[in-house]
């Protein structure tokens, strides 16, 4: 009988990689900018050495672990494997600002005395650049405006940090019930009902998102984050008419690096392979050709 061929034998690049939820078999997250998938199953012995001689060997415990090079940052990779809280942003026709909150004090975002409310600007949605920007009160009916890029500020009218501080405007002044708009940008900054009374050198800071789009803010490192067991399936490239899968039972996953470089970012994640009483083992390896 002549020797098989070896194609079913040869395994060359990763397809996919999945993860799972382990009481509905749901797919949770997904992967397919992969470079690299390990498994590393260890079997560790108890040797009977005596005299530098190993008389007998008994099989003292097993481990596994499950580690994985990857470049696609999807979302639901980055929720699971943080851990973090995720609040979603739904489309907004004319753009949003959220997040408006006093960082420093109290007097700048204040409904009666301060700013009571940012809006986006009527007929000026274009202008909207998308981006964290922070209040700084100048004096007591007086302040600036300060953005932390300019990755934004070609969308609209172009426009560009007036000085290396940052800030984006001049002094802009705020009366009662009346909005002092903030030229090129779309937004109009609303003063609260009553006098307006700041206290210099207090400061708010506000979230710009521009017009029909989605995103997210994901918190991560809360005290209430949990890391959940999962299962994982890994798809080897096909080869010519063999198919391959692991099928990982109990997985304990978390942690994620996020790196920026000049170049395509990668991370690098290893995750605990458990044992599932329930399928007795850590993983099916499955191949078909």
């Amino acid at each position: 009988m002549a020797l098989s061929e070896i194609n079913g034998s040869l395994f060359r690049g990763i397809k996919s990689l999945t993860l799972y939820d382990r009481d509905t078999e749901i797919p949770s997250a997904f992967l397919r900018v992969i470079s690299e998938v390990n498994i590393d199953y260890k079997v560790d012995f108890d040797d009977l050495d005596i005299g530098g001689t190993i008389w007998d060997s008994e099989q003292k415990s097993k481990s596994a672990e499950l580690s994985f090079t990857a470049y696609d940052y999807t979302d639901e990779m980055v929720e699971q494997l943080t851990g973090g809280t995720m609040t979603e942003y739904e489309s907004e026709a004319d753009g949003e600002i959220v997040d408006f909150a006093n960082v420093k004090g109290t007097s700048v975002f204040n409904a009666t005395t301060g700013i009571a409310s940012i809006s986006v600007t009527a007929l000026e949605k274009a202008d909207l650049k998308e981006g964290k920007y922070t209040i700084v009160a100048s004096g007591g009916n007086t302040a600036r405006v300060y953005a932390a890029s300019d990755i934004s500020f070609g969308d609209g009218e172009n426009t560009a940090f007036v000085d290396n501080s940052l800030v984006i405007t001049a002094a802009l002044e705020f009366a009662s019930a009346t909005g002092t708009k903030v030229d090129d940008y779309g937004i109009t900054l609303n003063g609260g009902s009553g006098t307006i009374a700041f206290t210099p050198g207090d400061t708010a800071s506000f979230y710009v998102r521009r017009p029909l789009v989605t995103g997210y803010k994901l918190k991560v490192g809360g005290i209430n984050d949990t890391v959940t067991e999962c299962g994982v399936w890994i798809y080897p490239k096909k080869k010519n008419t063999y198919y391959t899968m692991i099928d990982c039972f109990k997985v304990k996953i978390a942690g994620m690096p996020i790196g920026f470089k000049d170049g395509y970012s990668e991370y690098k994640v290893t995750a605990k392979l458990l044992y599932d009483s329930a399928k007795d083992g850590y993983y099916n390896l499955i191949k078909n050709g």
